[in-house]
């Protein structure tokens, strides 16, 4: 739903890899170098915030935005505590990453 989502919004966004857990999501991001990373909070084999701290440690340059079925307080917290100032609540993707993603492209901070 989040790549059809993407694929036919007014933006054009162009999604150029999908990963399945943690390690690839790491290993992808390194080797392709998107712009941003939409990634989330429980994938497999490493966390989120796991995931998060390795792309820092390879300086990767891409921003990062977290998303959970988790409440929105706690995405918060949690994006906080890793530093990652854009998350969305599953629950309000449609409404909220489409926004996200303007003020990324618009060059809000990392």
């Amino acid at each position: 739903a989040l790549k059809n989502m993407l694929s036919f919004s007014p933006e054009k966004w162009e999604i150029c890899g999908e990963a399945a857990d943690g390690h690839e999501a790491v290993s992808q991001t390194v080797e392709l170098k998107p712009d941003v990373v939409l990634l989330d909070l429980s994938i497999p084999a490493l966390s989120g915030i796991e995931v998060v701290k390795s792309l820092r440690e390879k300086d990767s340059p891409a921003t990062v935005v977290l998303m959970s079925q988790q409440d929105p307080e706690i995405m918060k917290r949690l994006a906080a505590s890793a530093s990652v100032p854009f998350y969305v609540a599953k629950a309000q993707l449609v409404t909220e990453l489409p926004q996200v993603l303007q003020r990324i492209s618009e060059g809000e901070s990392k």
